[in-house]
């Protein structure tokens, strides 16, 4: 009963029957659909979950900058291999490290086909102008290496309903 002895005109129910009323009502717009784009959702509510259409990353990456290589070619670190270019974030190397090779790479971009690992810039010394680089520590396969997906992997749900607010 509210002050001054009025009461409601409205029914009291719990909040289990509340929570069925609302969620009966919300079925009506389930199929009130838009699709948006950033801003003008915000605060909007989702009605359907959201699925990754792909892996992040989408290809292998480097962690560090540094050189990328063939684990097996600085097991016996230190080692001194020929440096055949670079790949940076947007822009890959399209060369082939082989043995006693390495290709620079920065953080974020993605490792040449058939090297499986990073040296980190701090455990080199460049040689030779730059065209060689010497290798101070072995490393193993995947190290400083972000798999394809190990962020968020194709079909995860990046954001799910009901409920989920677009901030």
């Amino acid at each position: 009963m509210a002050r001054g002895g009025s009461e409601s005109p409205w029914p009291m129910v719990s909040v289990s029957d509340a929570q069925q009323i609302v969620m009966e009502t919300l079925q009506q717009y389930k199929e009130l659909r838009r699709i948006v784009h950033k801003a003008p959702a915000l605060h909007d509510v989702l009605a359907e979950d959201i699925l990754a259409p792909w892996n992040f990353p989408s290809f292998p990456a480097s962690i560090m900058d540094g050189f990328a290589v063939r684990s097996r070619d600085v097991q016996t670190a230190p080692v001194v291999l020929d440096v055949l270019g670079e790949s940076t974030a947007g822009c890959p190397s399209s060369r082939t490290p082989a043995l006693n090779q390495a290709v620079y790479v920065t953080t974020g971009a993605q490792i040449p086909e058939g090297a499986d690992a990073v040296v980190k810039v701090e455990w080199t010394r460049l040689v030779d102008d730059g065209t060689r680089v010497e290798i101070l520590h072995p490393v193993e396969a995947g190290k400083w290496i972000r798999q394809p997906g190990s962020d968020i992997a194709e079909g995860d749900i990046v954001c799910s309903k009901p409920w989920s607010h677009l901030t």
